[in-house]
């Protein structure tokens, strides 16, 4: 299965992850306020300097007002990885 195929048949965030991590965004990326940062490597990033390759949102149980983004980003440097935004009244 292709990963757009993966995606689109994901039901949960972590079922999404999972088809990512599969097809090579084996990093994990944290927005922070004026760069993105890898987890694993430490290495950092402008946030215009990142592709977003892949979005996709999942709206809360409880509230469908809360909702999660997951992106799948390439760094400048070919690095792939994933980025959870959370969405809501709280944020």
């Amino acid at each position: 299965m292709n990963l757009k195929q993966a995606i689109k048949e994901a039901e949960t965030l972590s079922q999404a992850t999972l088809a990512l991590q599969k097809s090579g965004y084996t990093h994990n990326f944290e927005a922070l306020k004026n760069k993105v940062k890898c987890l694993e490597t430490t290495s950092e990033y402008a946030p215009t300097d990142m592709l977003i390759n892949v979005v996709c949102r999942y709206e809360g149980q409880s509230n469908p007002a809360d909702s999660t983004g997951l992106l799948g980003l390439k760094a400048p440097d070919g690095m792939l990885g994933t980025l959870v935004i959370s969405h809501g009244a709280q944020h």
